[in-house]
């Protein structure tokens, strides 16, 4: 039809005006509210993201973690910290919000593309200011920390090659504090595999373990324990071994305690672990593993979950999220995780966290005991090898 000026009308339908309001967002759960208009593919919902995600093989979960994470920060490493994703997945979403015009990186920040103001809720900071969230503080031990960052001042450096990272001084001891709490150190025989973070020393400076082993690799480690237990007068040994081989038979059904931070492919969890629950004394005895959402997904979290219950029949009775921080190390531009990311930058603060699990066993509890020839360090999901 012709207005007064005779040029055409448009008569708009019912149907244009919704069309309209949903364009705006307007009317629309948080679930179904648009998040861009592409133009390859027209206004975006939410739920259409998740889709093509998970067409491209995503999980919807990981995904709508890192669209929260993204908006609380721009920082890639901040994002992996809050998202809990493993760093392989945070990227692969970057670049995929990238390649639907959601996002781009510019000057390693990475920036939304779209206003997403409302459409997501930003993930809140509820931890207790005090403990952090572990649930711990190690009062009776303040005197001895200063003690141990000084011996800890001139440890070896971390090695690639063994997958070495090492815990802050606050981690250690929070472990420390937490052990004792949910066992009694004294008079206590403890077993640790693998002790970058020199937690036997900080165990060991308590003055309550009648005897803490050390099972490690690195033979330039294990010397500086030793060097520290005998200068300190520490009731520590140490033995130098590749955990893929048995464990000696003096070491086995020996400890009351058994902890660990192992390497996070699932080969590598049941060597550990099964080494570990092997050399505990039987029902009653605790073990104690370190495990990541950085490097360990929710299905390899899931396999690991059905090892610890179904193949070593043992109880899991403690998970304390983000319960360790771990320090940058040396080599961490030569990793996969930089490799990786679409930003240039190194961490500005702590973002590698692990859980700590607590598991005890039972009187079908079983370790394993066989030799393992393969290498176990990485796997499609590591990134800090």
């Amino acid at each position: 039809m012709l207005g007064d000026e005779g040029a055409p009308q448009r008569v708009h339908s019912k149907d244009d005006a919704e069309e309209a309001r949903e364009d705006r967002g307007e009317g629309l759960s948080p679930s179904t509210k648009l998040i861009s208009h592409n133009p390859l593919f027209g206004p975006m919902r939410m739920n259409d993201v998740l889709d093509r995600w998970a067409e491209e093989g995503g999980r919807r979960g990981a995904m709508r973690r890192i669209l929260r994470a993204l908006k609380n920060t721009g920082d890639f490493w901040e994002v992996v910290a809050l998202s809990e994703e493993t760093v392989p997945e945070v990227a692969r979403a970057i670049d995929f919000l990238g390649s639907q015009g959601l996002v781009a990186v510019e000057d390693d920040v990475i920036k939304w593309k779209v206003d997403i103001s409302g459409e997501l809720d930003a993930i809140p900071d509820n931890l207790c200011p005090r403990c952090g969230g572990r649930g711990v503080l190690p009062r009776a031990y303040v005197g001895l920390v200063d003690r141990f960052v000084k011996i800890a001042r001139d440890r070896p450096g971390v090695k690639r090659d063994y997958d070495q990272a090492s815990m802050n001084a606050e981690s250690v001891w929070a472990r420390v504090a937490f052990i004792e709490m949910r066992d009694s150190l004294k008079g206590s025989r403890i077993l640790i595999i693998g002790d970058d973070d020199l937690t036997s020393i900080a165990l060991g400076l308590t003055g309550k373990p009648e005897r803490i082993t050390v099972v490690e690799i690195d033979p330039e480690l294990t010397a500086f324990i030793e060097g520290v237990a005998e200068r300190e007068s520490l009731p520590i040994e140490t033995v130098t071994l590749d955990i893929r081989e048995p464990l000696p038979e003096d070491l086995k059904r020996s400890f009351d305690i058994f902890s660990t931070e192992p390497s996070e492919t699932l080969d590598a969890l049941k060597v550990f672990v099964g080494r570990g629950i092997s050399a505990l004394k039987g029902e009653g005895a605790s073990g104690y593993v370190g495990l990541t959402r950085r490097e360990a997904s929710l299905p390899k979290w899931q396999a690991f979950e059905r090892m610890l219950l179904d193949d070593f029949s043992v109880v899991i009775t403690d998970v304390v999220r983000n319960f360790t921080e771990y320090t940058h190390w040396g080599y961490f531009e030569e990793t996969r995780a930089f490799s990786l990311t679409p930003v240039r930058t190194l961490p500005k603060r702590p973002w590698y966290h692990s859980y700590l699990i607590r598991f005890e066993l039972l009187d079908t509890s079983r370790g394993f005991e066989e030799v393992y020839t393969e290498d176990f360090y990485s796997d499609e999901e590591s990134s800090t090898t």
